[in-house]
């Protein structure tokens, strides 16, 4: 039996060639290797060398900095919002 929607032959899943066990057997190889792979990444000084490099350069005073782009942009609209506002409060003076 083998129809459009439904590609595996009607057999057990024991039978199938798409079965769990089969699906494992080409699944856990390659998880395995992934990981080794990670763990020597991972375990190598180089590279931890280069993270904390990295970290030291370019994240370490990330939160000041952000908090001072921050108060800085806050400032910078505040007085472009206020530079704005007698323009629009005195407009009808000005006409006079």
């Amino acid at each position: 039996h083998t129809s459009a929607e439904d590609p595996s032959p009607n057999t057990g899943p024991e039978e199938s060639r798409w079965g769990l066990s089969s699906l494992r057997g080409l699944i856990e190889p390659m998880v395995t290797r992934t990981r080794e792979r990670w763990q020597w990444l991972w375990g190598s000084g180089t590279f931890r060398g280069f993270i904390q490099t990295y970290y030291e350069d370019h994240l370490k005073d990330l939160g000041p900095r952000t908090q001072a782009w921050l108060t800085s942009s806050k400032d910078s609209l505040l007085n472009k919002t206020l530079s704005l506002c007698p323009r629009l409060l005195c407009k009808n003076q000005a006409q006079d």
